[in-house]
């Protein structure tokens, strides 16, 4: 049943206290926005960490809850979340590989790329397809907005000279 696959995989606690310290950590490891945070979970994702790792096993773990039948998530949403740990797993490890320190694996969400999508869609008059165009057209704007709200220190430029002379 689902509670011995549960201690099978994670030997931490026993459940339910577990199962919500292994959420917990999970929540964690994919939401970390800051190098260092205060819980270690919470760090950001480095090379020869566990948290690929974990993620992985998380993985495996909620393959076989979701194989054993019993209680437990919709079919689409175990799948999603099998599919995103394996990404964020991968890409992270890809990522360190190539260099890079550290992977915060709270900005890998799409919250971000939907709330700019929605923009576009918005500033194309609320359709829901918006061509590249569009995208172009409104990512121009957008830059130019954003230059408008900055101050810009008048007292630099320079004058254009006015002439004396008639014309």
């Amino acid at each position: 049943d689902q509670i011995s696959i549960y201690e099978e995989k994670f030997r931490i606690r026993k459940f339910p206290a577990g199962f919500f310290d292994l959420i917990r950590i999970w929540w964690l490891t994919v939401n970390s926005k800051e190098r260092f945070h205060p819980l270690r979970h919470g760090n950001a994702l480095v090379l020869n960490d566990s948290k690929a790792e974990f993620l992985c096993s998380f993985s495996d773990w909620l393959i076989t809850w979701q194989s054993s039948g019993r209680f437990g998530l919709s079919q689409q949403t175990f799948k999603a979340l099998i599919q995103t740990n394996y990404a964020i797993s991968e890409l992270s490890l890809d990522v360190l590989i190539e260099g890079y320190d550290y992977v915060l694996t709270g900005r890998l969400q799409s919250d971000p790329l939907e709330k700019r999508f929605s923009r576009y869609r918005q500033m194309s008059g609320g359709r829901f397809l918006v061509s590249l165009q569009e995208v172009i057209r409104s990512e121009s704007i957008i830059k130019l907005k954003s230059l408008l709200k900055r101050n810009i220190d008048t007292s630099s430029l320079s004058t254009p000279t006015q002439s004396t002379s008639p014309i």
